[in-house]
């Protein structure tokens, strides 16, 4: 049977497959199992913390480069933003796990600096018309909370193609992850063990370094 994937939460989970963010802003201490490390937009760096990231990169145990990204409601102005995006990017080859709020214009324009890279925005949520050229292109989406009740979200999701696509909490309960695959099995009228065989699919695809 196959596990349940979690692809982006805060705090530590407990049986689960799962990728947990370094929230470097309230420790230094990295997590116990798989996680990711990146600056995130809300929270600029010491220079403490910035080397602690760079040095996460380098675990075993470290799949992703994230969550980082813009944020044109929060965090520093979106020049400043950006320069720390670039410097990330530039800095490490690991998968990214993107936060991008109304921001839409710069990360194309991101993305098509850096077309190599394998990318998954994260928390993804809002009407098809917004992400379809992104996923054209190629790019996956995690989606959590929202694909419960948004009924936009939830078209887009229909609309994302199985192989693009992945589960989250991000810092919501970690015991809604079961609620939050049962609503993505029923959107793609899919059963639930193939949802998850799927997922599990896509994550072992993108984050290769998991099976390393």
């Amino acid at each position: 049977m196959n596990p349940f994937v979690n692809v982006h939460h805060h705090g530590p989970s407990v049986g689960l497959i799962s990728i947990q963010n370094f929230d470097y802003w309230e420790d230094l201490e990295l997590p116990k199992g798989f996680f990711s490390a990146g600056i995130h937009p809300w929270f600029p760096p010491t220079e403490e913390q910035w080397a602690a990231i760079q040095k996460a990169w380098d675990d075993p145990r470290c799949l992703a480069l994230g969550e980082c990204g813009l944020d044109r409601l929060r965090g520093p102005n979106m020049s400043e933003q950006q320069k720390e995006l670039l410097k990330q990017l530039e800095s490490c080859e690991l998968p990214v796990l993107i936060h991008a709020v109304k921001v839409d214009a710069e990360l194309w324009e991101v993305f098509q600096a850096f077309p190599s890279k394998k990318w998954v925005i994260h928390g993804a949520m809002g009407k098809w018309e917004r992400w379809k050229k992104f996923v054209s292109e190629g790019v996956c989406f995690s989606f959590g909370m929202a694909l419960l009740s948004d009924a936009s979200t939830q078209e887009t999701f229909r609309n994302i193609p199985m192989e693009q696509l992945f589960l989250e909490t991000d810092a919501a309960d970690l015991n809604l992850l079961e609620s939050i695959y049962r609503q993505a099995a029923a959107i793609k009228q899919k059963e639930m063990d193939v949802v998850k065989q799927e997922i599990w699919s896509n994550f072992a695809t993108t984050f290769e370094k998991y099976g390393t």
